[in-house]
């Protein structure tokens, strides 16, 4: 969330490795790289920047969920928690997964075709006030995560 009380959207490009939604919209957001990510909160942080360029704090969950997406003709099963973060720096520079980027109001989510279930991830967001999420202390790191993906 940004000192606007925005939240960032991405719309999926056409191209893309895992892309399986084209034109559709999602949260920043990916699956833990065991090559890369010691924990989810590593995932977090990477995947964030490698897909936006920002630097963001976690302040807290508002989604944890169980979702089955085929991604190149492979059924996955997908465990994942959505983590309203604040903004804290950096200049937005989408990654070739995304063509597409808007800050919105959590209320406007219906205006926009998002993927499930970051819809849902977006509407808990709803309730959020911006003063709450910039006073908040940062989630602790001790806070468990589930996020992974494996083939169904």
């Amino acid at each position: 969330m940004n000192r606007q009380g925005r939240i960032l959207i991405l719309r999926e490009a056409a191209e893309g490795e895992d892309n399986t939604q084209p034109g559709r919209w999602q949260l920043p957001g990916g699956r833990h790289d065991e090559a890369k990510d010691k924990t989810p909160w590593d995932t977090l942080y990477r995947e964030v920047g490698e897909e936006t360029g920002l630097t963001v704090e976690p302040v807290r969950v508002v989604y944890s969920g169980e979702w089955g997406p085929t991604i190149n003709n492979v059924k996955h099963r997908i465990v994942g928690d959505f983590v309203l973060c604040r903004l804290v720096e950096g200049e937005l520079v989408l990654s070739e997964e995304h063509d597409g980027a808007r800050f919105i109001n959590p209320g406007e989510r219906t205006q926009f075709d998002v993927m499930p279930p970051d819809d849902l991830a977006i509407d808990a967001m709803a309730g959020i006030s911006v003063e709450e999420v910039f006073a908040a202390p940062r989630l602790s790191e001790d806070t468990p995560l589930g996020m992974g993906r494996t083939p169904a």
